[in-house]
């Protein structure tokens, strides 16, 4: 079954086990233009881990995301990184 992480607004850990990643909604206040880097991941020292995932939000677009049409296998889990304060995001995963 799919799940949300809920409305996040810093970088954190997603899920730290095995599981499918299927999308996200990136969010952000008029003027700034944060980035959302997802990787497969379990903790925050994202050295050498795959990017599964890269959102990035400019000034004038306030609203960015995708939704797969197939997931993508994390092996150790999802780590999500925002860039700035200035936004918000959901991932969408599913347990395996």
């Amino acid at each position: 079954m799919i799940q949300s992480s809920g409305l996040k607004g810093i970088s954190a850990v997603i899920c730290d086990v095995p599981c499918n990643y299927w999308g996200c909604k990136l969010i952000n206040d008029v003027g700034e233009a944060p980035t959302l880097t997802i990787y497969d991941s379990d903790d925050a020292t994202t050295n050498g881990d795959v990017v599964i995932g890269y959102e990035r939000s400019s000034d004038t677009l306030t609203m960015g995301g995708q939704v797969l049409p197939y997931p993508i296998r994390c092996f150790n889990g999802i780590y999500a990184e925002l860039s700035a304060t200035t936004g918000d995001y959901i991932i969408y995963y599913e347990i395996i």
